[in-house]
Order: C-alpha cells, then structure tokens, then sequence
C-alpha cells in the first residue's frame, strides 16, 4: 500500500515540478512512464525511492555550468571566409640548360624574327596596317580639312566611295589619321575611290606626335617629298618615306588628281 501512496507521490511531484520550470517535457514524460509501470506492476519496484530521485531530480539552472550528455548532430559548414592577401613572389626558377642548346634556340629565334619581317616588308599592305583597315582607329580618330561626313570612306579597301574634300584644291585639302600613340610610321597605302575612277594621283605626307607641330616628310636633300600615288581606283600603292619616323599623327596632302581628290588609306610601320 505504502508503494502506491509513494508513487503517487511521485506523480503529484513530477507534475508540481513540471509546471514550476524544474523538468522539462522530457524529464516529465519519462516520470510519467516510469510511475504507470510500476501502478501496473510492469517492472520490479525495488529501489523505487533511488529510481524517483533519480528521474525527479531538477534540470541544472540555465546559470550554471553544464555538460551536455544527450545526442547531437554536428552543425552545418559555415560560409568561406574572404580570401587572404597575396603572398610575395617567389624565387626565380632556374634553368637546367645545356648552354650549347641555349645558344641555338637563340639564333632560331632571331632567324625566325627575321623571317616574319621579311615577310611583312613583302606585302605591307596586309601585314603592316596600322589600324584604319580594319577599324582599330575609330572614326573619331580620323580628321580632314572639310567634307567629314566622307571621312568614314577613307579606310583602306573600303567598299563605298572613298574620302573627298568638298574642293579639289591641291595643297590646301588634307586627311589625317591618329592611331593613338607615338610609334615607328614607315609610309602609307593609298587606293582610289571604289566605284568610280576617281583617284589621288600625288600627295605630300605631314606627321607631328602631338597633333599641333608638323614636320614634313623629306627627301634626303631636305625638300619636301611628293609621293607618286595612283593610277586606276583600286591598286594599293605603297609609298614608304626615307627613313622611318616616330611620331603618331599622320597627315596626306593630295597635290594631283584624276577627275577627283578621291582617297582610302592605312598607314604602315613596316
């Protein structure tokens, strides 16, 4: 009789303790089961009074210090963090070289470079191009003395029209391109318009690597030199100067014509 009185003890316990915060829903329901078995005789109920204690004693205080027993399950990988500063270069590599070897690959080298100059100087109106063939140099980086709304013909092998001025007027009406920056310039490539035989048959040459003082390309005695240009609309004629000049403005002067001051160009640097 005194096991069910304790039992029930338990019971009223486990729930008074529930409810103040002592155990949790856990705590209350493995009391509960413990208390039915031993109402119904499931289990032996020797050491009861161990067993209650056991079961009802009070969860630790949040404010205390616990070790955590139960099961857990490992967190989730948090993101990557930022990446850390580049390290210093490190040590220059060395060469296991045969030096005999070194020396060989040295002279190839310098054959095959003389080979593709070669072979640009040949035909310089395809491998020497410095940019208004093939559009590098923008439309805005291509001024004339009038008529700017043909300056956009003006590109070497241009399929419509070519640049013309609004006068024919040797001497006086000028094109010129700016490929961007000050580099060796050995002549220029000239066509006549595309559809029409009008063509430029001289002109003079004028470069500057500011785009405000001008120097005129000359012969070797110090006149200014007048370039033999064309003779149908679609020949490229290649006119190299004297010598090579750095400089990054290039501007053409036609001085004679057939029917019109008509002309597509690219300058070379080879």
């Amino acid at each position: 009789m005194y096991k069910i009185i304790f039992l029930l003890i338990v019971v009223v316990k486990s729930i008074a303790e529930a409810q103040s915060g002592l155990l949790n829903a856990d705590a209350e329901a493995r009391c509960m089961a413990w208390a039915m078995k031993r109402l119904t005789g499931a289990e032996d109920v020797s050491g009861s009074e161990q067993n209650a204690t056991n079961i009802l004693r009070p969860l630790p205080d949040a404010r205390n210090e616990i070790d955590n027993v139960g099961p857990y399950r490992p967190g989730k990988r948090g993101p990557a963090g930022a990446s850390g500063p580049q390290g210093p270069p490190g040590p220059p590599g060395v060469c296991d070289c045969i030096p005999e070897e070194v020396i060989v690959l040295q002279n190839e080298n310098k054959d095959l470079k003389e080979k593709v100059q070669r072979i640009r100087k040949t035909s310089p109106e395809t491998f020497c191009l410095l940019g208004m063939k093939d559009g590098s140099i923008p439309d805005s980086s291509i001024t004339v003395s009038s008529n700017s709304g043909s300056k956009k013909y003006s590109r070497l092998d241009h399929g419509s029209h070519g640049w013309y001025p609004n006068s024919n007027n040797p001497g006086h009406e000028w094109i010129m391109t700016d490929p961007g920056k000050v580099r060796p310039v050995t002549g220029v490539v000239t066509q006549g318009r595309y559809n029409s035989d009008y063509w430029t048959k001289q002109f003079q040459v004028e470069h500057s690597r500011d785009g405000f003082n001008f120097t005129d390309v000359k012969k070797s005695d110090g006149s200014e030199m007048v370039f033999q240009a064309n003779s149908d609309r679609t020949t490229k004629v290649v006119n190299r100067f004297p010598k090579p000049v750095k400089t990054r403005f290039v501007r053409i002067y036609p001085m004679a014509y057939h029917n019109g001051m008509y002309i597509r160009f690219d300058a070379i640097d080879c």
